[in-house]
């Protein structure tokens, strides 16, 4: 992340290159927290609930990235791409669900070819910025120690 100098003599993040990152779910707590890890990493972060608030947050502001949680009351984070997509707003997501992978992509459902990343509840702080950083194209490139990189985004049909 660039800097740029502070008058203080430290530097500080070079608010015009912090990427600005939209955190959706349908619980507060999960929202705070990770919108908390990620504004310690020098992150710009937003918070929206599922169902309107996240719509009006994405079609207002220009993000570099969404999170979201796949199983909301509300809308599912699939519907809010898809209704991102149909709208031409395109941006990397990175989808969090306490449901394995497994159990969200089955045969039958539709393909998610908009899914850069996928991390499984509970998630440490590590893998939340490991995940952040490699979709965002700022980490070294080597997903080996990133387990939520390595997922398959489809089920091959028998």
């Amino acid at each position: 992340m660039k800097t740029t100098d502070d008058l203080s003599g430290g530097t500080r993040p070079d608010v015009s290159q912090v990427p600005r990152i939209l955190v959706v779910d349908g619980d507060p707590t999960i929202r705070r927290i990770e919108a908390s890890l990620l504004r310690q990493e020098g992150y710009a972060v937003d918070i929206a609930a599922d169902g309107g608030a996240d719509w009006s947050a994405l079609s207002t502001t220009h993000y570099d990235l969404l999170i979201t949680d796949q199983e909301m009351v509300r809308r599912s984070g699939a519907a809010l791409v898809g209704r991102m997509r149909d709208a031409g707003l395109s941006l990397p997501v990175i989808v969090t669900s306490g449901l394995a992978l497994l159990e969200i992509i089955t045969p039958a459902a539709e393909p998610m070819p908009w899914l850069n990343a996928f991390i499984e509840r509970p998630f440490s702080s590590t893998e939340l910025r490991a995940t952040v950083q490699h979709v965002l194209g700022q980490g070294d490139g080597d997903s080996a120690d990133n387990p939520s990189q390595q997922v398959a985004l489809s089920l091959p049909t028998s």
